[in-house]
């Protein structure tokens, strides 16, 4: 599966009463293995001054507490203007501009926690359904009766990586008393052969994410050599 960083859409968390501010963990785990200790935790803290303007904060950190990526971001309007992430990993520091038609990518070298020369910048036609991690729990919270009657839902989901935006499909796949269960697919045949789906699981009551299986910006050592990682994750 290629590496497209879902940035932000691992720890998306935004709160739906103005003059807020909110602190969540997040832990992430081998898929199947929740019981274990969690192989990074995820601090978040999402400040709402109003009308749907909100300030994003998030650190990312491995069992021994080094920082891996950091994350932050602007809301207007509950749609993201503005995102900057640095992964240590990678040893990039990615920055997004979103106009009124434009979607501006930079990407930057990363090393000692400081922005070194820039590496690549391309701008796109922003789609009307633009969004990237931090703006899609809202996204979703304002179309929650099409979700939970089972139609499809389309996004065109910003990736740092590969500096545009792809088409993406939400629709449920189930769902208890209190919780519904959302998969998260490419709308494009042929990118699904690439990419799993993702699969979300929300509180009801809260339209708020619990639970999430898929891609995460992570990587992992595997036989010498860091590569893309799938996790469950857990919110508390």
């Amino acid at each position: 599966m290629k590496n497209w960083f879902l940035i932000g859409l691992t720890a998306f968390s935004i709160p739906l009463d103005a003059q807020t501010v909110e602190n969540r963990t997040v832990r992430y785990y081998e898929v199947g293995k929740t019981s274990d200790a969690p192989l990074f935790t995820q601090r978040i803290t999402v400040e709402t001054s109003g009308a749907g303007d909100r300030s994003w904060d998030s650190e990312i950190k491995d069992s021994a507490g080094a920082v891996i990526i950091k994350e932050t971001a602007h809301l207007k309007a509950n749609a993201v203007v503005s995102q900057t992430v640095s992964n240590s990993q990678s040893h990039e520091l990615c920055e997004l501009e979103v106009g009124a038609d434009n979607v501006v990518y930079r990407t930057f070298r990363y090393d000692n926690e400081k922005r070194g020369e820039l590496i690549e910048e391309k701008t796109r036609a922003k789609e009307d359904n633009f969004v990237t991690g931090p703006a899609v729990e809202f996204y979703l919270g304002q179309r929650w009766d099409q979700l939970t009657s089972g139609s499809t839902i389309k996004v065109e989901f910003g990736i740092f990586e590969i500096m545009r935006s792809i088409a993406f499909e939400l629709k449920k796949e189930g769902e208890t008393d209190q919780l519904l269960k959302v998969e998260m697919r490419p709308a494009n045949f042929f990118i699904r052969l690439l990419v799993d789906p993702i699969h979300l699981t929300f509180d009801k009551s809260t339209k708020r994410i619990v639970h999430y299986i898929g891609r995460t910006p992570l990587k992992r050592d595997r036989d010498g050599k860091l590569k893309p990682w799938d996790a469950e994750i857990i919110y508390e």
